[in-house]
């Protein structure tokens, strides 16, 4: 059991020192210069390849791990096109949102004030409301029938093709096991 552990235990004490390199690499300021953008977008986008590696090394010595990362990778495979649906719901209803909030004489532009819709429709379906956004009664009816779709039939929906991948995946897992 020892001898198992060793090679998982250096493994992760290398990534935790490659991921402190590369963090301390592109956070270094030399003579006002500061580290441009991309190294910075280039370590976050290598550091979850960098645990994504460990997993898979890990799920080789350990079956139920190997069943859960089965698992998970069958339920992403599964869901593309309820994320489909979900996208096309949550961008129908930040243009109706849009439409319906947006006052032309704003400061902002209707680019900034459109990423401000979209984010806002990510919020409340997560329950977010915010302070004051319900203004009028067509915003209120919009808000009731999004966060109906979404809370009700949606997660209802999603919860259903998560519980089948699972099944499946877990079929699969003893089978292979």
């Amino acid at each position: 059991m020892f001898l198992d552990t060793v090679p998982l235990i250096m493994a992760l004490f290398c990534a935790l020192q490659v991921d402190i390199l590369l963090r301390r690499g592109t956070s270094m300021e030399i003579d006002n210069i500061t580290t441009p953008n991309y190294a910075r977008i280039a370590v976050a986008l290598t550091t979850p390849a960098l645990w994504f590696r460990i997993l898979r090394y890990i799920k080789t010595r350990n079956k139920h791990l190997s069943t859960v990362v089965l698992c998970f990778t069958e339920i992403l495979r599964d869901i593309k096109w309820f994320m489909v649906v979900l996208g096309v719901i949550m961008i129908t209803f930040a243009q109706m949102w849009l439409s319906l909030t947006y006052e032309p004489g704003e400061t902002n532009s209707y680019f900034v004030s459109s990423a401000k819709g979209y984010l806002k429709a990510y919020t409340m379906m997560l329950g977010d409301l915010g302070d004051g956004y319900i203004e009028s009664h067509v915003l209120s009816i919009v808000f009731i029938a999004y966060t109906f779709v979404v809370t009700t039939v949606l997660l209802n929906i999603l919860i259903a093709i998560v519980s089948d991948s699972y099944q499946n995946a877990f079929i699969s897992s003893t089978l292979m096991h």
